[in-house]
């Protein structure tokens, strides 16, 4: 009786010193819609929510708990009882078994009891933790989450995805049943023919190379029961064969679109809270360093890679589990509404935007028009949620003027709640002061680029508004290494020291590059080794002509490029009066036999292009002749 859920929930929050909130015989109904309903009366009667990984020992708090396996919610009750408390099992009744979906199995609470009573020595065992994160409140200044502190670092190494059933997959993708069992259940979900489990269900994803309904019979041969494919691709599928191996297939209108949805709805029955990151550079440095602080505290999914756009973000959210507290993902566009689309799948509690560049305008035109492309993050955070936004950028500075969610700024300015002072260069690394609202502590960063510490301002904010203290922020900060190919230095054999920052390129991240090699060389030789910056569209032949002249302005000694635009660089650089020879154009193989015969110890040498353009080729010729110490 659903009708009783919430009642139950309420009478067991107001009675009970702790409620452990979990699932009993859910049947065909998913368990966190169950434990939701329950957690709806409990809220009533009390604010307190604890993880179960909080409940050692000794416990004496109020509150409740969500633990949705009924084995380990025993387990959870009895350990963190003591002699004299009452340990009260209800919800399933009288029966030794449990039915979950069209399963019947063993299950009886007493014996479970009897169990868990017996391994009271053993103070050892590993608990699934499902987190249940208070929302961000909206007042005067930015809500923080003040969780209950747990050891750093002691979230478990992995997690088990949340299984799905058809009734689920229909009702979050609005798809059809075309055939099979409606008791069937899966899993997880892949788009990789190559990867797939036989208990997954298979997304055919129409990619820009392949198209995955093309492998629906490899996928069936592995042994694989379920496909979700799109409603006008019927015909390609094997039937007879089909129906004799009682395979599903559920129809759509777009599969793309119904791996987002399914992402979605992953996203909320998992009950986390989401960090969602974007701006034109340093989106996934920042989403690492928030990673990195928020992940001690809390059990936190990353993006992993580059998996920030329309297929890779919901991929990343499919990963979810009910172990996970907080998301932090990365969000990446080329185009109008993608963002919208990204932030809709998510549901952002805390939503960051790093800065406003000229990245992607091919796909945009404009400057203004990134900033609405990025700004379509700030529609979709919750309500209640928090805008963390750069106060060094003006159209962010625009956006936190326009947007009606709570904001919270970071930059080296004084309007900034979030700042940095002063930065310093010490042992290729940078030193800074970090400046809370509340407090400040000095922070060590393991990577010389300046422009890093924006980044690790933005993870600062979110680390704050989840009330982390500054030690806790200090620490996930000074444990953030560099993303490969993003601003390593690599030492050589020969002496000679190269800046690797080919992993992308776009106007502002191409001038800060060559900021960092002049703040770094010393009174040693700077070279430029520069690939074209793409993704720039009528803007190109002017932008491109700037790098030219931003290269000669700071004193380079030598100018490598290749690419489309390589004689355009070269142009804008003699425009600064840079002497013809010291400036070479040519392939990148021309580059590496060319620059191979000027280069001297000492000599300090910044790689750097767009990510079409390959440019590790060039770091990785350079370390098989120069020797590579790292």
């Amino acid at each position: 009786d659903k009708a009783k859920r919430p009642q139950m929930g309420q009478i067991a929050g107001k009675l009970c010193d702790l409620s452990i909130i979990t699932s009993d015989n859910p049947r065909t109904e998913p368990p966190m819609k169950i434990i939701n309903q329950i957690l709806d009366g409990t809220k009533k009667a009390t604010s307190n929510t604890y993880m179960p990984s909080d409940l050692t020992a000794g416990f004496q708090k109020k509150g409740c708990v969500i633990e949705p396996d009924r084995k380990t919610a025993i387990q959870l009750a009895i350990k963190v009882s003591r002699p004299g408390d009452i340990v009260l099992i209800a919800g399933k009744g009288n029966e030794t078994y449990q039915i979950i979906g069209n399963n019947t199995i063993s299950f009886d609470d007493r014996e479970e009891a009897k169990t868990a009573l017996s391994k009271l020595g053993d103070q050892s065992p590993e608990y699934r933790s499902h987190g249940c994160p208070e929302p961000l409140t909206r007042n005067s200044q930015p809500a923080t989450l003040n969780p209950q502190p747990s050891t750093r670092n002691s979230q478990p190494a992995t997690f088990n995805p949340i299984p799905w059933t058809i009734a689920e997959i229909i009702e979050a993708t609005g798809g059809e049943l075309l055939l099979g069992n409606f008791k069937h259940s899966f899993s997880g979900i892949s788009i990789d023919s190559r990867k797939i489990s036989e208990d997954d269900l298979f997304v055919a994803i129409k990619g820009e190379v392949h198209d995955g309904h093309s492998f629906t019979g490899d996928v069936i041969g592995h042994g694989v029961s379920g496909l979700l494919i799109d409603r006008t691709k019927t015909d390609k599928l094997p039937g007879k064969e089909s129906i004799k191996k009682g395979i599903v297939y559920i129809t759509v209108n777009d599969t793309t679109e119904a791996l987002g949805d399914l992402a979605a709805f992953n996203r909320k029955r998992s009950n986390v809270a989401v960090v969602a990151i974007t701006g034109s550079n340093g989106k996934t440095s920042t989403r690492k360093m928030t990673a990195g602080v928020v992940s001690p505290r809390f059990s936190t999914l990353s993006t992993s890679g580059n998996l920030n756009n329309l297929i890779g973000l919901p991929l990343t959210l499919l990963n979810l589990s009910f172990n996970h507290r907080w998301a932090v993902l990365e969000l990446g566009m080329n185009r109008p509404g993608e963002i919208k689309r990204l932030a809709e799948i998510c549901s952002p509690d805390i939503g960051v935007i790093t800065n406003i560049g000229p990245a992607h305008l091919e796909g945009l035109g404009s400057l203004d028009a990134v900033m609405q492309a990025k700004g379509e993050l700030l529609e979709k955070i919750k309500p209640n949620g928090t805008a963390v936004l750069n106060a060094d950028d003006p159209r962010l500075l625009q956006l936190a003027d326009y947007t009606s969610r709570n904001v919270l700024l970071f930059g080296m300015g004084k309007n900034a709640a979030i700042r940095a002072l002063p930065v310093k260069v010490k042992d290729s690394g940078l030193s800074f002061t970090l400046m809370l609202p509340d407090e400040s502590i000095t922070v060590y960063l393991k990577t010389p680029a300046v422009f890093m510490v924006s980044n690790a301002l933005a993870a600062a904010a979110v680390g704050y508004l989840l009330g982390l203290t500054a030690r806790e922020i200090k620490d996930g900060l000074e444990d953030f290494k560099p993303v490969k190919a993003r601003m390593n230095i690599l030492k050589t054999g020969k002496g000679i020291i190269i800046i690797d920052d080919t992993y992308n390129a776009n106007p502002d991240s191409m001038k800060e590059a060559i900021n960092t090699l002049m703040s770094l060389k010393g009174n040693n030789r700077g070279i430029l080794v520069a690939g074209d910056m793409l993704e720039l569209g009528e803007h190109a032949e002017s932008m491109h002509r700037n790098i030219g002249r931003i290269a000669a302005g700071s004193d380079i000694a030598m100018l490598y490029v290749a690419g489309q635009f390589a004689q355009t660089v070269a142009t804008g650089a003699m425009d600064e009066d840079m002497d013809s020879h010291d400036i070479f154009t040519g392939t990148k193989q021309e580059i590496l036999e060319v620059i191979t015969g000027s280069l001297s110890p000492g000599d300090w040498v910044l790689v750097k292009g767009s990510r079409g353009m390959a440019m590790e080729t060039i770091v990785q010729g350079l370390l098989d002749w120069a020797g590579d110490l790292n």
